[in-house]
């Protein structure tokens, strides 16, 4: 019986894989860890190979990228592009798998995901990731989870529901307000926003898109988790 290793960069995209495993019954066949970031990630990653893990799925949020894909999408990745760096592709019997599971519900697309050092805030930011990637969206994880898998030889997939689209401009208080275990750093956040109020609006869009993109999380866990988070590859 395979154990799918999940990584996720925020605790809360933890929390859904773990409730909705639970509530498929499936709880004993995935193990979950959070952390922000490649590094993060790509150790989080190692360390489930080490408990049992023999495939490694990453699944959260991401920022468009691709001018067309709007927020909710679930974004199912053929391959993670870092810009000069490898290009790590994902299991093609897997990723199929996770699409036929999907295909009921939509928004879905599959495509690359960019590998992005820091958040994207701005459309500069994310149009200059498109550009020399082509991808469909980016996140921070992804591009470690798939090193991790690629050392071990496991099947590897990549799941992630787009919070912000590439015409989106995020608060710069974004950048700081999450903890390197994918926790949210709340005094620290407050205490930028008290020190920089004009933040406030753009805080509040992007806590509209964000719990939009959880909630699609969980309707992807719901679809996904009883079967397609599994690979026999």
């Amino acid at each position: 019986m395979t154990v799918v290793g999940v990584v996720t960069g925020l605790e809360f995209e933890a929390d859904v894989v773990r409730h909705h495993a639970r509530f498929a019954g499936v709880a004993d066949r995935i193990a979950v860890a959070a952390g922000l970031g490649r590094e993060r990630a790509r150790r989080s990653a190692e360390g489930l190979i080490a408990q049992g893990a023999g495939a490694l799925l990453s699944f959260g949020i991401a920022g468009g990228l691709a001018p067309e894909i709007a927020c909710e999408t679930a974004v199912i990745a053929t391959a993670i592009k870092a810009e000069n760096m490898e290009t790590i592709d994902c299991t093609p019997a897997w990723a199929a798998r996770l699409a036929h599971a999907l295909r009921s519900s939509s928004p879905v697309m599959r495509g690359d995901l960019a590998y992005a050092p820091v958040i994207l805030l701005t459309s500069l930011d994310k149009n200059g990731t498109f550009a020399a990637t082509d991808a469909l969206a980016a996140d921070m994880e992804s591009y470690g989870v798939g090193e991790a898998a690629l050392k071990a030889g496991l099947p590897f997939a990549a799941i992630r529901v787009v919070a912000d689209t590439a015409g989106e401009q995020l608060p710069e208080i974004a950048l700081h307000a999450i903890a390197s275990d994918g926790s949210l750093k709340l005094a620290e956040t407050l205490r930028r926003i008290m020190r920089s109020p004009g933040q406030i609006p753009g805080l509040i869009r992007l806590a509209r898109s964000t719990a939009r993109a959880r909630r699609r999380l969980g309707r992807v866990a719901a679809l996904s988790a009883p079967q397609a988070f599994f690979s026999e590859a």
